[in-house]
């Protein structure tokens, strides 16, 4: 089955006490075909990653396709474009895992902003912790005296 403007969400799987159950990732494609039961592949996709806080800010992404598991996963590719507050990231692929709220690519990534210029072979997000994880790190930061 194939289909136009497809919406895919996944959800936050701790309980909620009640409360409506907010998405952790919501993605937008362009086109979207089930190819099994639960899997889905896109192309053409926009997403977004949700923090647990509604203070937390988005980290949005864009890619060329990829594939779709309800309740499990999402993995971008071809030309994937994370942006995190002020910085942008180029990957090669990046893949959510929605249980342990984990973004990450095995493969090389350059990141950039206003005041910084990186390359890594691998990266780990953790958008909870604000954090981000980069392996074989190399490149400019500027940093600024204090006054």
């Amino acid at each position: 089955m194939e289909a136009q403007a497809v919406d895919l969400r996944l959800f936050d799987t701790h309980p909620t006490n009640g409360d409506t159950r907010k998405p952790t990732l919501w993605l937008h494609a362009d086109i979207g075909a089930l190819e099994e039961q639960n899997i889905w592949s896109f192309q053409k996709a926009r997403a977004v990653i949700y923090g647990r806080s509604q203070d937390d800010p988005e980290i949005t992404l864009e890619a060329g396709s990829g594939r779709f598991q309800e309740a499990k996963m999402a993995y971008l590719k071809d030309g994937v474009k994370v942006h995190v507050g002020k910085m942008d990231l180029e990957l090669a692929d990046f893949e959510w895992i929605n249980d342990d709220r984990l973004g990450r690519t095995d493969h090389p990534i350059t990141v950039r902003s206003d005041d910084l210029q990186l390359t890594a072979s691998s990266m780990r997000l953790y958008p909870d912790k604000r954090q981000i994880e980069m392996t074989n790190a190399s490149g400019m930061m500027r940093i600024e005296r204090g006054r």
